[in-house]
């Protein structure tokens, strides 16, 4: 007799479907990892954008960026003092991450006129985490400066 047994073909799918399984959950790491990298990108060119404002006086304001957490969202906004007086956009971030730090409420960076330095003493960091995995994260710091890495 020519042919493979029940038992035979059952292995052999159990097999395709276990490797297939692991396939399928190493890409969506990936795509999560690939998420969290545009963002914290994405992230660093809103500071830069908010620190050009202020450095060029833009309205005669301070610039800054708000990030909230319950919302999940991050925006640049300007006023007379380091609070929002009116933004001019909002950005929310993907559903499969999350701000590490702060973790719940809002953490505002604002710039100074002419220097673009901090208007906080202390350097300001901001990480964002993956929801289905909270070890992997990507942390942005705001030094006194300016510097935004």
């Amino acid at each position: 007799m020519k042919g493979f047994t029940l038992i035979e073909l059952l292995i052999t799918v159990g097999i395709a479907v276990i490797l297939s399984y692991g396939g399928l959950l190493a890409i969506i790491n990936y795509r999560g990892r690939q998420d969290l990298a545009l963002t914290a990108r994405s992230v660093i060119a809103t500071l830069r954008d908010a620190q050009s404002r202020s450095q060029s006086q833009e309205e005669g304001k301070l610039w800054g960026v708000r990030f909230d957490a319950t919302e999940k969202s991050y925006g640049i906004f300007s006023g007379i003092t380091c609070s929002p007086e009116g933004f001019v956009f909002k950005i929310n971030i993907k559903a499969n991450l999350e701000f590490s730090d702060p973790v719940s409420g809002t953490k505002d960076v604002c710039f100074k006129k002419v220097s673009g330095a901090s208007t906080a003493l202390i350097p300001l960091i901001m990480t964002l985490g993956l929801v289905s995995n909270p070890s992997v994260t990507q942390t942005v710091t705001i030094y006194e400066n300016g510097r935004i890495e």
